[in-house]
């Protein structure tokens, strides 16, 4: 089951991975671009050095999350056909915490701003789409049984309806749903 080959890995599992590569190309493109503004900025700033720092503090954060969400997404979504339980536990929780910070920043946008803030909410909404899709492809049953050990609760064997144990060690049997 774990460790399958990448031709046998489920089409839920093969979604939430582009998913995740979609969104590292993404937040790689925004750091990047995110860069070249900072350093445009720096050429041509004739201020004082006072409001360079705190004009440059903003873009350099900007730069230093988008690299780091990038590097996540992507080593996440390298990893995901490996098929660990403990990555499918990483990247849904991951991808449920990313889901919950474009939703709220899609709750800072001021629908006054304009084209540029129209353009940020359109972003961060359709990336905690994203997010919460791919974590959503990883909760499916064909997902769960890909990542599940032999014998775990999720194997194939109870997913069947073979004969399984309420509690370890217990005498009492039940038939396990089929469904």
């Amino acid at each position: 089951m774990a460790g399958e080959s990448p031709h046998q890995v489920p089409p839920s599992v093969r979604y939430a991975r582009s998913l995740l590569w979609l969104q590292g190309v993404i937040w790689a493109a925004m750091a990047s671009f995110s860069t070249i503004d900072s350093v445009i900025f720096i050429t041509h700033f004739h201020g004082s050095w006072d409001k360079a720092a705190v004009m440059i503090a903003w873009p350099l954060a900007v730069v230093v999350a988008g690299t780091g969400c990038a590097l996540t997404e992507i080593l996440l979504a390298r990893r995901l056909v490996r098929g660990r339980a403990r990555i499918r536990k990483t990247v849904i929780g991951v991808e449920i915490a990313m889901t919950c910070w474009g939703v709220l920043l899609t709750g800072t946008v001021s629908p006054s701003g304009g084209a540029p803030a129209d353009f940020f909410g359109l972003a961060t909404l359709a990336g905690a789409a994203l997010s919460l899709v791919a974590a959503l492809g990883l909760l499916r049953r064909r997902a769960r049984q890909f990542f599940a050990t032999p014998g775990s609760s999720t194997s194939d064997a109870k997913s069947v309806g073979l004969l399984t144990p309420r509690e370890p060690g217990s005498a009492c049997w039940s038939f396990a749903p089929a469904s």
